[in-house]
């Protein structure tokens, strides 16, 4: 299975800092032990000399920036297209207006400005009214490239010049416009973490696969808790998430250690974030019972349960 493997910096669109496209996202990774490789470099990413020069330039704390990892399964967008989608105007700051980029392709092209994408103005206020069509705005891109699939497992994607039909062509319909619009006001009232921030959408065959993005990137346990009964953590795939390291390969054993000071922080937050919204807590997994002493760190954490 082919996946994608994107990283999500928490400090990506601040007002007045844009970190979009500073960390890096690897495409069609496929294999037993690439993901894990691929998620080692996104979280050294946060720490190239493009991502501090900028965070110094903006008097950020590079101590107070995380980074989160997220796979999924690949979406064929490199048989169509693909783009961003925002609930607002970035550059007005309007919030009636939704606003789509798109080229065709896979989708990094236009999160990285490598393109110059069609964009789709559509206004939000006439979206409930099935007779009006409220796109407002639409502008052909010049589409130069698009970013497809390749057989080179060291270069798993490439860029190839789009045909002059797909230069001259918009990448999406006046009726896929506005399905994708009136997806991105339901997200947005529904979700009000989600509010007015930008959608990652790809196209594979009849399907569209939608990803919501949040100031952060990050859906934070507080925000979870308003929405849940109770969290469960696994201290397996939690240590393997916040280490990078797997306790199921031999040659990364070692450094597998579930009482790592960033594990347990971890663990607080979520333990925290949890009581304040009356929200129970619990942990599954194999390190309280091989680990006295990490049971004990529980207890004086307040978990609920474990087991």
């Amino acid at each position: 299975m082919d996946v994608a493997v994107r990283s999500s910096a928490t400090a990506e669109d601040l007002p007045g800092a844009s970190f979009a496209g500073q960390q890096e996202t690897y495409l069609n990774i496929r294999g037993e032990r690439a993901p894990l490789d691929a998620c080692r470099r996104c979280y050294t990413s946060l720490f190239t000399d493009r991502a501090i020069s900028y965070r110094q330039a903006k008097g950020i704390d590079h101590s107070k920036v995380a980074l989160s990892v997220g796979v999924r399964r690949m979406v064929r967008s490199d048989l169509g297209g693909a783009g961003v989608m925002f609930t607002i105007d970035t550059e007005t700051g309007f919030d009636k207006s939704v606003l789509i980029n798109a080229a065709w392709g896979l989708g990094e092209n236009v999160v990285q400005g490598k393109v110059d994408p069609d964009e789709y103005e559509v206004f939000k206020p006439l979206l409930s009214e099935p007779s009006l069509l409220p796109i407002v705005g639409k502008k052909l891109g010049g589409k130069g490239l698009k970013m497809i699939y390749a057989n080179d497992g060291g270069h798993p994607t490439k860029n190839v010049p789009t045909s002059k039909t797909e230069r001259a062509a918009f990448v999406l319909s006046d009726k896929e416009i506005l399905i994708l619009s009136r997806w991105a006001c339901v997200i947005e009232q529904h979700y009000e973490v989600m509010a007015q921030n930008g959608i990652r959408r790809g196209e594979a065959g009849l399907k569209i696969y939608v990803m919501c993005e949040i100031p952060s990137n990050v859906i934070l346990a507080k925000a979870f808790a308003q929405r849940f009964d109770g969290f469960s953590i696994g201290s397996n795939d939690l240590t393997q998430l916040t280490l990078g390291v797997d306790r199921d390969s031999a040659d990364l054993a070692e450094p597998f250690d579930e009482q790592d000071d960033a594990v347990k922080w971890m663990i607080q937050s979520v333990i925290a974030k949890a009581h304040e919204a009356g929200a129970h807590v619990g942990l599954c997994g194999q390190a309280p019972s091989d680990h006295p002493e990490f049971s004990a760190f529980l207890v004086e954490c307040g978990i609920d349960s474990y087991r």
